[in-house]
């Protein structure tokens, strides 16, 4: 926004005369400012009209796009920049000019399919991937205990293995840009869900661990918070592929129990107990994988 700029005069801001036109039909508002800087602080103007990217310790964001004077649902969309003034160096990639006129247009409408507003270009809409998955069946093997021909009634011979059809899916979600180093996810690889997660039931969602690539961001230091010499923040970010496996019924049964109806899935206990056989642990909240990390 422009009210991140610390000083206008530093940078010789003014705004043109007849500047701050604007029409407003059925609702639809659209303005236009046109301001005066040194050229030098071009790109400044447009950084503070558009919003621009900050690099910190915790990541990066970006600033608001600037508000329209007491219209604070019309929004800076555009802008655009001529240079004018004194002409100053001689090779072609070292022509300055004094001067710049920096035309911002403004508005409250969007269309419902690309962002933009009804002035301007539509473009194709954005596309984020949120999630992959593969859906496919597991063959899971029985016990042949109390099992028989139904024609004659003989035992099933041993080049035969009966089995039940478990619903098996395998899910990846991509998240980049994360601020959490790889060993903040070790105590989850390997566990199932205690809790409803990607709208499956608790324990029938296992976390397979992910795939993990290092990147550095070098983010351009912005000036008075976009005046400035200082060099460019170098931030240390993660992007991760995390990996999930789902079925139908608990990880921590097993399949096979000549007594349960059906073959459905059954646990085990120790022998002579109630002690439940954990074969993944104790369940986790597998939600806290993709939690905000702790400041």
């Amino acid at each position: 926004m422009l009210s991140d700029i610390a000083s206008f005069e530093q940078i010789a801001l003014v705004e043109l005369a007849g500047s701050g036109r604007s029409e407003t039909v059925r609702g639809v508002f659209n303005g236009e400012r046109r301001f005066m800087v040194n050229g030098e602080y071009a790109q400044l103007m447009e950084h503070a009209l558009l919003g621009y990217p900050i690099g910190t310790g915790g990541g990066i964001f970006w600033t608001n796009a600037d508000v329209w004077p007491n219209r604070p649902d019309a929004t800076c969309r555009s802008v655009s920049i001529t240079y004018t003034g004194r002409v100053g160096g001689t090779a072609r990639d070292q022509i300055t000019h004094s001067k710049a006129i920096v035309t911002a247009k403004y508005s409250n409408a969007f269309d419902g399919v690309s962002g933009q507003g009804d002035n301007e270009q539509v473009v194709a809409p954005t596309q984020d991937n949120i999630a992959s998955c593969s859906v496919g069946a597991q063959m899971v093997g029985l016990s042949k205990k109390n099992i028989e021909w139904q024609t004659g009634g003989d035992p099933l011979p041993p080049d035969l293995s009966p089995s039940v059809t478990v619903l098996h899916r395998d899910v990846t979600i991509p998240i980049t840009n994360s601020q959490k180093k790889p060993l903040t996810f070790d105590p989850f690889v390997g566990r199932v869900n205690s809790v409803l997660f990607l709208d499956s039931a608790a324990e029938t969602v296992l976390y397979l661990g992910n795939d993990v690539q290092q990147r550095r961001l070098v983010v351009p230091a912005v000036p008075l918070p976009a005046i400035s010499s200082a060099p460019p923040t170098k931030v240390i970010v993660w992007d991760y592929v995390h990996k999930f496996a789902i079925r139908s019924s608990s990880w921590q049964k097993f399949y096979g129990n000549p007594f349960v109806t059906n073959g459905a899935a059954d646990s085990i206990v120790e022998a002579g107990t109630a002690n439940v056989v954990l074969p993944y642990g104790a369940a986790v909240d597998l939600n806290q994988i993709f939690a905000n990390p702790t400041p």
